[in-house]
Order: C-alpha cells, then structure tokens, then sequence
C-alpha cells in the first residue's frame, strides 16, 4: 500500500512509496530500504547512546579537571597580581626614597662645599692672622728689647692664650 492511499499491483519486496511531499524531487522509495535505512538510524542511534555513556563520563572528568586547573589557575594569577601590586608598591617607595636621598645628597653637597669654603676661608685667615702676628711679634719683639718694661705692654705676650706662639 501506497502512503498516498493506492495499491500498485507489483509484490510486497518492490512496494514503492511515493510521498506527496517528494515529488517534486522525482523520488521514490522502497519500503525494505526505508526499513534498512531506519534500521541502520537506530543502530547509529545506540551506537552513539553507547558511546556517549562511555565518553560522557570522560568528558564530565575533564570539564571537571578543567574547572579545578582554572580555579588553580585564578588563585595564582590573583597571588602573583597581589605580589605585582605589592612589587609595584615597594617600586614606588624605592623611587622615593631614592629622591629623598638624592635629595640629601645635593644638599649634603652643598654643604660640604660650604664647609670646604669656610675652611679654605678660615685657613686664609688663619694664615693672615699668623703673618700679622708674626708681623705683630717682630715689631714688638724689636721695642721690648730696645725698652724693656715691667707693666703689661713689656710683656706682650704673658697671656696664656699667647703661650703656643713661639717667637720664632
């Protein structure tokens, strides 16, 4: 029998079936090769249950693994962006430390040449103050000798402050 309603007169193994809905594509089907190809659907189908009760455990233990290696995964990309941030932190108070010493430095500089300026000064001072002592001590040493005095001018140099200036 027909799925359109009519009987061809030909025997059961060549029945023919021509759906209304396919021809127009001019095609028709025997009854044994649809049952073949319905067959052959449904071992697919348990073939494909069976490999899918084989694969989905599998595929469950991996999706799994996967999930746990991207957890593993988060917790250590969150330490080392902690680290960075603490890295970052600590670069930053480097820098500014490290302005803070140059900082220091310039200014410890500064006065350093100050100071080597003071001490050239005071050495140049110094300097004139002996040459004008020494000065000082020659005229002195002259008219002591010339008039000799017992009060304070006759002893110039009796002061104690006086006492490491040697006459020479």
């Amino acid at each position: 029998m027909d799925i359109d309603g009519t009987c061809p007169a030909s025997n059961e193994n060549s029945l023919m079936l021509r759906p209304s809905e396919w021809d127009r594509f001019d095609v028709e089907v025997k009854v044994y090769d649809a049952l073949d190809l319905v067959k052959q659907a449904a071992d697919t189908i348990h073939d494909l249950q069976r490999w899918k009760e084989t694969i989905e455990p599998q595929a469950l233990s991996l999706i799994q693994s996967v999930q746990q290696e991207r957890a593993r995964w988060q917790v250590e990309r969150s330490a080392l962006m902690a680290e960075i941030s603490e890295c970052r932190l600590t670069i930053t108070a480097t820098r500014t430390a490290l302005r803070t010493a140059l900082s220091d430095r310039e200014a410890l500089a500064r006065r350093c040449q100050d100071a080597g300026a003071a001490a050239a000064a005071s050495e140049q001072r110094a300097s004139a103050a002996e040459a004008l002592l020494a000065f000082l001590y020659k005229t002195f040493a002259l008219e002591l000798t010339e008039t000799p005095s017992k009060g304070p001018v006759g002893r110039p140099f009796a002061h104690p402050a006086a006492a490491w200036i040697s006459p020479e």
